[in-house]
Order: C-alpha cells, then structure tokens, then sequence
C-alpha cells in the first residue's frame, strides 16, 4: 500500500467530482485539514472513514486502498493482496515488539541482577608463616554469608619428629582482632588420643561458614586480624600462640566488566 499514491487518487477523485476539501470534509464528517493529510499521504483514513469516502467519491474501498481504479477480475486478487499484505506488516510489527520486550526484560533483569550483587562477592587469601606454623587459606564473602577455608594447616618446628616435638590431648583455633574480640572459635577434642601436632595438623582443615547478618568479620576489620592458637599438652600444659594474619584481596565483583 502506497499512501502518497492513495492520496493523489483521492485528490484526483474529488476534483473530478467539484468538490472542494471543505466540502468532502463536510459530507464525511472530518476537517479539512484531516481531507488535506490524506491527500498529500500523511496518513489513512480509518475503516468506516474509508467506507463513507469510497461512497462520496464513488469507487470501491479496494480502488482508494489501491490508489487506482482496477478491473473487475483483478478487484478480488488485489483485496487479497492488500490484506495479506497488511497481516504481513502487523505479524512483523508485532513480532518486533515481542522481541523488543524480551530484549528490554533481560537486559532490566541484568542491570538489577548487576547491581544488587555489585561489590558483594569478594574471596580474600589468608597467609601466615613462623618457624612453628605454616598456614593457607580463604575468606569467601557472598551477599549471604561469609566462608572462612584453611584446608592447609603445617607444624614446621625444628622439632619436629624429634621427640621434642608436642604431643597433644587437644588444638583450637580462633580468629579475633587486637582487642581479644573472638569472630569465631573452632575446637579439636582428640579424647585423650594423644599424638603429635604435627600429625593433627596434617589432617586438621577448618570449613566454617556463618550468616553474614551473624558474623562481626567484615571486609573493613581484616586489616586488625589475628589467629590464636591453644593447645594442650600430654601433660594437660597450655600453651598460646597469638599471630597477625597476613590478607589479601583475591577477587571482588567491584566491576561492571572484567
């Protein structure tokens, strides 16, 4: 369908006929401004203005939608044609805006999924060495909760298989800062199964995890962080060892693209 076609014809029409914008405007019930778009291809008139127009000018709506007058044989074909046409373009207009909206959901979807989780996921390395204990390890942040990882825990004293070396009854471990303010506590009770801390140490893995709405650890007071080590001999003697951890950060989800 050509609308600067369409428009010429239903000047053309109306001039043979004598009538004048305001006239055909008048008989249709509309204004002439709305005769003069159609003329000049703006725009359509609807599908009962279009009915009331083929009469005032006395062809058929397939002839204005056609923008010439058609023979009888080709009238039926060509209805057809410009129907099907029009389906076409509204099948396509409205897929596009199926598409469109999809398009425009997921990509909401991804600036609120972005957003919501921006700086929230960070993983930390824990590290500490001393000529008694070697340590490795993760502090894992997510929106939910906090993950604190140490599967490598080493006894690397000098006395080592020696028969200096400590022989246990039990180990704890606890992280807290400066002040004594203990973030959490993890306990090994080896009942009354002495052995050396070495060979504790070696199968000793702490996998802790706590609401993060729970936890006082944050990322803020990873700086004044210390490990304290107890333990308690065969011969039921304490002994304490307070140590700074080394932090460092791994990984934050502080960027949009990586």
């Amino acid at each position: 369908m050509n609308l600067e076609k369409t428009g010429k014809f239903i000047a053309k029409l109306r001039k043979e006929q004598n009538m004048t914008q305001e006239e055909l405007a008048e008989r249709i019930g509309v204004n002439a401004k709305t005769i003069s778009k159609w003329e000049t291809g703006i725009n359509l008139p609807d599908s009962v203005l279009l009915f009331n127009l083929s009469k005032e000018l006395k062809v058929s709506v397939q002839d204005l939608l056609n923008g010439e007058k058609i023979k009888k044989e080709k009238s039926k074909k060509s209805f057809i044609d410009i129907i099907n046409s029009y389906v076409f373009k509204t099948k396509k207009k409205f897929v596009l805006l199926i598409v469109l909206t999809i398009f425009m959901l997921t990509f909401l979807f991804s600036i609120i999924y972005t957003f919501s989780n921006y700086n929230k996921n960070s993983i930390y390395n824990i590290n500490f060495s001393d000529n008694l204990y070697q340590i490795n390890g993760y502090f894992i942040f997510s929106p939910q909760k906090l993950f604190v990882v140490i599967p490598n825990f080493n006894y690397i004293g000098d006395n080592i298989n020696t028969s200096e070396e400590p022989i246990i009854k039990s180990f704890s471990v606890s992280l807290e800062n400066n002040n004594g303010e203990v973030y959490f506590n993890n306990e090994l009770d080896l009942n009354e199964n002495i052995q050396f801390i070495s060979e504790v140490l070696s199968e000793y893995k702490i996998d802790y995890n706590e609401e993060r709405s729970m936890t006082l650890l944050n990322k803020n007071n990873l700086k004044d962080l210390y490990l304290v080590i107890i333990y308690r001999d065969k011969n039921d003697k304490s002994f304490k060892s307070k140590f700074k951890v080394k932090v460092d950060e791994e990984f934050t989800n502080n960027k949009l693209f990586y």
